[in-house]
């Protein structure tokens, strides 16, 4: 190559190229990898929060199959003898999912992303009450494994017109 403005032109694109790549990698390793959800949960009640009525002391167990970006949640209930089990999928790449909604009805949308270790869903719904009147909701779910990979400690903040409440449910590996 003769001209010199043309290679001063692939040197600097060489050199953005080497650095874009550097900066990914080096993310990467701060990063480390992800953690794998996938398997059978059991609720411990004892150290769960913020849960109240019948829902705090009644039998939840969670089937997961994470294979990323999908996330996939089957939540079975045992509450008063009955059993009911719902099934959510998320996707972790942030491109944004609709499920039913766990509480009320219709369905819910929202948008699930990495956080460092923790999978990430933020949901915003609105509830109008008989009188009329509109109530709005925003949540954040925050999914988490603790270190051993044996607990798996799911928050959910939840904004209201009423204030902000905290439910923390902790799940043992079955």
């Amino acid at each position: 190559m003769r001209n010199p403005t043309a290679q001063v032109i692939l040197l600097l694109a060489l050199a953005l190229l080497t650095q874009s790549a550097r900066g990914q990698s080096e993310k990467s390793k701060e990063e480390g990898p992800k953690p794998d959800f996938s398997g059978t949960w059991l609720r411990d009640n004892a150290k769960s929060s913020g849960l109240q009525g019948a829902i705090a002391s009644a039998e939840l167990t969670l089937l997961i199959a994470h294979k990323d970006p999908e996330f996939r949640v089957a939540r079975s209930i045992k509450l008063n003898e009955q059993q009911m089990t719902q099934e959510v999928v998320y996707y972790t790449d942030h491109r944004g999912e609709t499920n039913p909604a766990i509480f009320g009805g219709g369905d819910l949308k929202s948008k699930t992303k990495w956080s460092k270790n923790k999978i990430e869903t933020h949901a915003s719904w609105a509830r109008t009450s008989r009188s009329g009147d509109v109530s709005n909701f925003d949540s954040t779910e925050k999914w988490e494994l603790a270190a051993d990979g044996k607990t798996l400690i799911e928050t959910v903040d939840i904004s209201s017109p009423m204030g902000m409440r905290t439910l923390k449910q902790v799940f043992n590996r079955k």
